[in-house]
């Protein structure tokens, strides 16, 4: 690569929106969306702060997808029920909290079923995780995938997540691999950001080469 492009980044997009605070974004752009997606607090201290954004912003309900060590890692007392305590000390009412490790069995039935309460309810519910997209960016397609899409085509509710950088500020990725191995097992194995970025690479690759036309038909086309 050249050097003046050595630090050229081949997903700016100049037309996009701002990026907002924590991330927070609508899983869609319509107007009665109850599915946010937001990067968590980065430690106890940040907890209060995030919590007056997120309230201000409109949500009432929060779903932290963390082990429980990521979940500790931001608590003040170092455990996952002081992290939610600590929510809820911030503003957040008690039955607005939750936590759930998406390695469990069951998680997916889990998440989907706050999803629609909350859009039953005509609230706003923050899934968040600690960088805002490798687990969030999974329940989220998943609510594409379910309540706008239909059908099982993953691929297109992990596009239809990745096109809101445009309107919404933040680019969110998550592999059809990634989102049907949560839909057909109901967990996820591995919850790891190196894991779920590999799958993503993988996937972008995998698209690449097929919609770059080969050297010969780059030839036949300019004949």
């Amino acid at each position: 690569m050249p050097e003046d492009l050595a630090d050229f980044d081949p997903s700016f997009d100049p037309l996009a929106a701002a990026r907002p605070k924590y991330d927070l974004a609508g899983a869609s752009g319509r107007g009665d969306e109850a599915v946010w997606g937001a990067v968590a607090p980065s430690s106890a201290d940040a907890i209060a702060e995030w919590t007056s954004h997120m309230l201000g912003k409109g949500i009432k309900r929060v779903l932290g997808l963390f082990t429980e060590e990521d979940a500790a890692a931001r608590s003040p007392d170092g455990s996952a029920a002081g992290y939610m305590g600590a929510l809820v000390a911030a503003g957040f009412e008690p039955s607005g909290v939750s936590l759930l490790d998406p390695r469990l069995p069951g998680s997916r039935d889990i998440v989907l079923a706050m999803c629609r309460d909350a859009y039953a309810e005509k609230v706003r519910l923050c899934v968040h995780c600690a960088d805002g997209t490798t687990l969030t960016s999974v329940a989220m397609a998943d609510w594409l995938l379910s309540d706008y899409v239909g059908g099982n085509n993953a691929e297109e509710a992990c596009d239809l997540l990745a096109t809101r950088k445009r309107l919404a500020g933040v680019e969110r990725r998550t592999a059809p691999e990634q989102l049907e191995c949560w839909v057909t097992n109901g967990c996820l194995a591995d919850v790891t950001p190196v894991h779920a970025k590999s799958l993503v690479d993988a996937w972008l690759e995998r698209r690449a080469k097929l919609e770059t036309p080969s050297n010969i038909q780059v030839v036949d086309d300019l004949m």
